[in-house]
């Protein structure tokens, strides 16, 4: 069993770099909407509480509009709402209904 790193020195690598990996789309569009700061903001009288929340909001319609949800949108007060026909014969529509803000008991600065 390899011994554990010592304090302060760097940890080994297989000598594979990040580039090396590339993500499925989904999961790079998900990494993308991680990175925006959504904490929601307690003293704010707005909905939603930040425009951070609301730049978030427009990267996913402008994602869903990306990838042929036409009726992807969002209302006033930040909320992302469409709806995905199933592709296969009989197949359900999906509604999607998208809440992004972050609690500030666990800020994602």
């Amino acid at each position: 069993m390899p011994s554990p790193p010592l304090s302060g020195s760097r940890p080994r690598t297989s000598g594979v770099t990040a580039s090396d990996h590339r993500l499925p789309p989904v999961a790079e569009r998900f990494a993308r909407y991680a990175q925006v700061y959504t904490t929601s903001d307690a003293a704010s009288t707005a909905t939603p509480s930040t425009d951070r929340q609301l730049d978030l909001c427009r990267m996913l319609v402008a994602d869903l509009h990306e990838i042929g949800v036409a009726d992807a949108e969002m209302d006033a007060s930040g909320v992302v709402y469409a709806t995905v026909p199933g592709t296969a014969s009989g197949a359900p529509v999906v509604a999607l209904c998208a809440h992004v803000d972050t609690s500030p008991d666990a800020p994602g600065e």
